[in-house]
């Protein structure tokens, strides 16, 4: 069993329907074991991020604690509009 946890922020630039961009920040941390600090943006559909993932623990064959870079590129294609999804069944009311 592992204990898993973090946190961020995210600062929006502008949130304009035609013109999101934001930034974000955070860590995430593996109890006893790793941490992994992370930055990103986001600008309209386009989530790009960089974190550094980096362990602590006494498991050094597979990375003799020296962790390692990761990038993340993300493209929402569409996005999914707000609506009322559950609508109530009149036949159980």
């Amino acid at each position: 069993q592992e204990t898993v946890g973090g946190a961020g922020l995210r600062f929006y630039v502008s949130d304009k329907p035609t013109m999101l961009f934001a930034l974000q920040g955070g860590v995430i941390v593996r109890g006893g074991d790793a941490f992994s600090p992370h930055i990103g943006a986001i600008w309209n559909q386009w989530r790009v991020a960089v974190n550094f993932d980096s362990n602590f623990s006494q498991f050094k064959n597979a990375s003799n604690r020296l962790g390692g870079p990761e990038i993340h590129v993300t493209y929402i294609f569409s996005k999914v509009p707000a609506g009322n999804y559950c609508p109530i069944c009149p036949t159980f009311l």
